[in-house]
């Protein structure tokens, strides 16, 4: 797994962790304690799984990004998703595995589209999605 430490942002619109060192007026600084990535292996395909820890606290932010979508957990603003148009599915998961095995609690108009739907797990949403 990699980790990185370091200054970060936050955007209020997205409600986003962004890599970018340059925000929009809807961004504001954090300061990230720490970054980790991890390899999700889907089969023959692979996604990346990034959590980032809250300062102070011992919650993870956690998404599962893929080649045509994303995972979110909860803390992720489906209307944000939406206001974007992108494929997502978000879910009440702690841990990237209890991500990949429960069903979302929200798909975006774009995820459903691409065949997504609320009974499927998060293991069948990346591979979709990758």
């Amino acid at each position: 797994m990699r980790e990185k430490q370091g200054r970060g942002r936050y955007c209020k619109a997205m409600g986003l962790v962004k890599k970018a060192s340059i925000g929009c007026s809807n961004c504001v600084d954090m300061f990230v304690e720490k970054v980790s990535a991890k390899d999700i292996y889907l089969g023959e395909k692979t996604a990346e799984g990034v959590a980032v820890t809250v300062p102070g606290t011992d919650i993870s932010v956690l998404q599962i990004r893929c080649r045509n979508g994303m995972l979110f957990c909860g803390l992720f603003d489906p209307e944000a998703i939406e206001r974007f148009g992108f494929a997502a599915a978000v879910f009440s998961a702690p841990t990237f595995e209890d991500m990949l095995s429960r069903t979302p609690k929200y798909v975006s108009k774009a995820a459903e589209e691409m065949g997504a739907d609320l009974s499927m797990t998060g293991r069948q949403i990346a591979e979709l999605f990758s």
